[in-house]
């Protein structure tokens, strides 16, 4: 039978071998000066009848976040400077094509495509994204992301060279 944790444990297969760690729902892997973050997310709503989940992404950089809000990240996608769902990677961040990708918690959940969302899209990502530098150039390179964080993409360089 077909679960939540059957899918975490999953989840954890795939991305173990490259060095991620789990911590509940979570996985994260530091990377120099940032933690790239795949954040599972089971919702409370149905859709045709079954439970869902989707999969956030996240660029924390623990010393911004530490300077910013006097108090160590919990590791969250949610704390990053980048943020998103798989969904808004799939579709290349073109606003007018991003489509919501969910996958069903029960008999019904197609591992294979779970699993290539994992690996054609989130971790090519992860690759591009291995430090700061790279983090904010995609933020700003990026027309969805520079509007979705207007605040983070101004005051990113500022804290940078404060942690320098």
């Amino acid at each position: 039978m077909i679960n939540y944790t059957y899918i975490k444990n999953f989840l954890q297969s795939i991305l173990t071998p490259h060095g991620f760690k789990r911590k509940g729902s979570v996985f994260h892997k530091e990377v120099g000066d940032i933690t790239q973050v795949v954040e599972l997310q089971k919702y409370t709503f149905e859709m045709d009848g079954h439970k869902v989940l989707t999969i956030r992404i996240g660029i924390v950089v623990p010393d911004l976040y530490l300077k910013a809000f006097k108090k160590e990240p919990s590791l969250l996608a949610g704390e990053g400077i980048i943020d998103f769902y798989i969904g808004e990677l799939i579709s290349n961040f073109e606003t007018r094509k991003i489509v919501n990708k969910y996958w069903t918690i029960d008999d019904t959940f197609d591992a294979a495509d779970f699993q290539k969302g994992i690996l054609d899209h989130v971790l090519p990502f992860f690759e591009k994204i291995h430090d700061l530098d790279s983090a904010i150039a995609f933020i700003q390179s990026t027309t969805f992301l520079a509007k979705k964080f207007p605040a983070t993409t101004m005051q990113l360089e500022e804290l940078k060279k404060e942690i320098d």
